[in-house]
């Protein structure tokens, strides 16, 4: 017999619904609900909005955008219900009631207000500009002028779903390197706090010069017990000057914008940027949106050597000149203004650059994936040369002391 999976769905009259439903796998089971008119909200043990690890999750600070695995959640609901034949205001209480990201979910609920006392489609979700990604914004409204909108956010949430997963992927991908960071540490704080305590008396009472690695243990250790509170606050100071610089935007997109000039990362930063570049390129033009128009909404998310061809794009664009002479650029893929020369001479930007997309993402990943295969060992062996190399200098001090003993 096939699976039973349970579920939770909406009704046409927007009562909520419970139940199970035998399929073969989940995809099928949602089938099954919307051709019975029901717009599924869980099914199985798979939400819209899986709870994610603690690694994974965006962190929040005031004023950010929307992590984008939950405006991908809002675009597919919103599209489901609309889809379900739920008029606008109904169809956007019912997507606030069932997001779980709290800044959102009051946005989706001011817009819903404001739908109510008669404001436009676009005046209502200008409200949510601070948390929503601004091509979005501009998508929702050309979706909404022509009559598109659940298509467009269908579609929007498949490519912002791309883009968390490469989000997802990339913290995934640190969370071993720094964990060997953290151990490195926590090794070398035994050593400072607890080794060389232990140790000094000795060499004290035999009046015993230390090496010079246990010396600066020796050193380190009195520093920190005379000034430890005052470091401790320095330490703490710095560490939330640092919160508060990355919850600006403008600094966090100057910090993107020097790793994406580091040599090590460059390159895999760089395709994530033109795949990302690419699927909303894709996305906007096949929403409506004019070419020059999309560029210009590309280039104000793009930083970095894409950001700078996007830009010289846009100039291109607006004086019918091509396109693909912009991304000629020294650190951006050499395949990369062919294949935008064979999208202007076809004139399928969609598929192509939905192509484009998916090629640089797949590149992307195999970067990162020998970038980490390179990093993941090196750490480790800085850091067992470094404490090995530090309880050589203990061991041998310690014999020194027993050949005193034996004299």
């Amino acid at each position: 017999m096939p699976p039973e999976y349970s579920y939770q769905a909406y009704t046409s009259d927007g009562t909520t619904e419970t139940g199970s439903v035998e399929a073969l796998s989940v995809s099928e089971a949602h089938q099954y609900l919307r051709n019975r008119g029901l717009v599924p909200v869980q099914v199985g043990a798979e939400t819209v909005l899986p709870e994610q690890s603690w690694w994974r999750r965006d962190i929040e600070f005031s004023g950010r955008k929307a992590p984008l695995a939950a405006v991908a959640q809002f675009c597919d609901m919103l599209s489901a219900f609309l889809q379900a034949g739920f008029p606008l205001p109904k169809a956007l209480s019912l997507t606030a009631d069932s997001q779980p990201h709290k800044a959102l979910q009051a946005g989706l609920q001011e817009a819903h207000a404001q739908l109510m006392t008669g404001r436009s489609t676009v005046e209502a979700f200008a409200r949510l500009g601070k948390v929503l990604p601004d091509d979005l914004l501009e998508i929702i409204r050309l979706g909404d002028t022509s009559n598109r909108l659940p298509d467009v956010l269908s579609k929007a949430a498949i490519a912002l779903r791309a883009r968390a997963q490469a989000q997802s992927k990339l913290r995934a991908s640190l969370v071993y390197p720094g964990i060997l960071i953290l151990a490195g540490l926590a090794l070398f704080g035994v050593l400072v706090f607890f080794l060389g305590p232990a140790l000094q008396p000795i060499f004290v009472s035999a009046d015993i010069e230390p090496n010079p690695v246990l010396g600066l243990l020796f050193s380190l250790n009195d520093f920190l017990r005379e000034r430890g509170v005052a470091v401790a606050i320095i330490a703490a100071a710095i560490g939330f000057g640092f919160l508060g610089v990355l919850s600006q935007p403008s600094m966090r997109r100057k910090i993107g914008l020097w790793m994406r000039y580091l040599p090590l990362i460059r390159d895999q930063l760089i395709s994530s940027d033109v795949a990302q570049m690419a699927r909303s390129l894709s996305l906007l033009i096949e929403s409506g949106v004019p070419l020059p128009q999309a560029f210009k909404h590309t280039a104000k998310g793009a930083i970095g050597p894409v950001g700078v061809a996007a830009s010289a794009a846009i100039e291109r664009s607006e004086t019918g000149e091509p396109i693909a002479p912009a991304f000629d650029h020294i650190w951006l893929p050499k395949s990369l203004p062919s294949i935008l020369k064979a999208a202007e001479e076809a004139n399928d930007w969609p598929r192509m650059l939905t192509t484009l997309a998916d090629t640089y993402e797949s590149i992307s990943d195999r970067k990162r994936e020998r970038l980490l295969q390179i990093l993941t060992p090196t750490l480790t062996l800085v850091i067992g040369l470094s404490i090995g190399f530090v309880m050589l200098s203990v061991v041998t001090a310690m014999l020194d002391i027993n050949e005193l003993a034996f004299q």
